[in-house]
């Protein structure tokens, strides 16, 4: 009865709690039956019986424990990969919606450790509270790394004009601070300008 009662798959915090003391119980009903074993022995009438009655109840005992011990470990597992699986598809999809922002796939690598903020957690609402910490932290990074390649493209469109053609890199310049990129277009521009005038003067 005490076995039928048992979560065939745990899921929650209490679920995993009841199967954790219920392997220790049902090792402690092991220890009993093979206490209550050698007590017995002179006091039985059917010794054989009584044998049979405690190998019965004893491989019972410890073949439930064993698959539940494995039944635990594999599904905190899971539920471990599970929620870290979320926050990484939650964090790509914030990432694709920046990029359809900015126009094109402009966003950098925002490093996340979404596998290491759950070491140590053994509870299904730590598991989450720790996930959700770490999205929320690499959303607001990513955030203000496509704020500032906004304001990069903007500086772009407005110092490069008709010199759009010297930034095919685009893609590589556009997450330096906006005081250096705007020193890097002026500088393009002016070498390209110089380098121009001293052709046509060549020519001439």
């Amino acid at each position: 009865a005490f076995i039928e009662r048992l979560p065939a798959k745990p899921e929650t915090d209490q679920q995993f709690v009841d199967c954790k003391s219920a392997i220790g119980t049902l090792k402690d009903a092991e220890d009993a039956l093979n206490a209550a074993e050698a007590h017995a022995l002179g006091q039985v009438a059917s010794f054989d019986a009584m044998k049979r009655a405690k190998a019965l109840w004893f491989n019972l005992s410890r073949t439930t424990r064993l698959a539940l011990e494995k039944l635990v470990a594999a599904e905190e597992q899971n539920i471990k990969i599970k929620i870290v699986t979320a926050g990484r598809t939650a964090f790509t999809e914030h990432i694709t919606g920046l990029n359809k922002r900015l126009g094109k796939p402009y966003m950098p690598t925002i490093p996340e450790n979404f596998a290491g903020v759950i070491k140590g957690k053994q509870k299904v609402s730590s598991l989450h509270d720790a996930v959700d910490t770490e999205l929320a932290r690499v959303k607001i990074e990513a955030n203000a790394a496509a704020d500032l390649i906004q304001i990069n493209l903007n500086s772009l469109r407005e110092l490069a004009g008709s010199h759009a053609f010297l930034f095919a890199d685009t893609a590589q310049i556009i997450t330096k601070s906006n005081d250096d990129l705007v020193n890097l277009i002026k500088l393009r521009i002016s070498e390209h300008t110089a380098a121009e005038a001293k052709r046509l003067d060549t020519e001439r």
